[in-house]
């Protein structure tokens, strides 16, 4: 194990996801249940919010019916595991972070291509259970986030070779400079 540390904040990184903590615009984890790939995103997401202030991210799903089937629990207990609840207001919908930073939960099946622009300013996306991305949503997604320095994570369990993607990070014209992408699984998480 390998540990990364900003300021006073140590959080400990597989030696997996370690190629994920250099900045790229689009950051890919696939491989199998039990890998850690939720836990290492969803620990990012928080270590960013802690050291980033008015950081803005929002964890996307193709479908999210509920908060409940987001990954804002994933994220509340990272706060706890990390000892950083005085830095974050945990709310039913949203999680308020340092000088006006945003975490919110959003399923891609509720936009359009209008509705979308709403999380143009955004600094960060993770697309959880990236598997069940329709190739519309991801077409519609990924130009919606240009602010200079944002950056796209999608963590995913492979289904199949058509999945939107999977083709993206793993297909044809997949070896591009400014993406990066691992694969992890059980064995891998310490």
């Amino acid at each position: 194990k390998a540990g990364i540390t900003m300021s006073a904040l140590d959080i400990p990184t597989a030696e997996v996801f370690e190629p994920l903590l250099r900045p790229s615009r689009y950051k890919g984890a696939h491989g199998g249940r039990g890998s850690g790939k939720s836990h290492f995103f969803g620990g990012l997401v928080v270590e960013e919010h802690a050291t980033m202030q008015g950081h803005r991210t929002v964890c996307i799903r193709e479908v999210q019916k509920s908060i409940k089937l987001s990954s804002k629990q994933l994220i509340v207990d990272k706060i706890n595991q990390f000892n950083l609840n005085h830095l974050f207001e945990v709310q039913d919908q949203v999680i308020k972070t340092p000088k006006d930073g945003l975490i919110v939960f959003q399923g891609l099946q509720n936009h359009t291509a209008e509705s979308i622009k709403s999380l143009e300013g955004f600094d960060r996306v993770w697309v959880e259970e990236a598997q069940s991305i329709s190739k519309y949503s991801w077409d519609m997604l990924r130009p919606t986030f240009r602010k200079p320095g944002s950056e796209i994570w999608a963590s995913w369990n492979p289904l199949l070779e058509e999945d939107a993607i999977d083709r993206f990070f793993r297909g044809p014209g997949s070896d591009r400079s400014d993406m990066v992408t691992v694969q992890a699984n059980w064995s891998d998480n310490p």
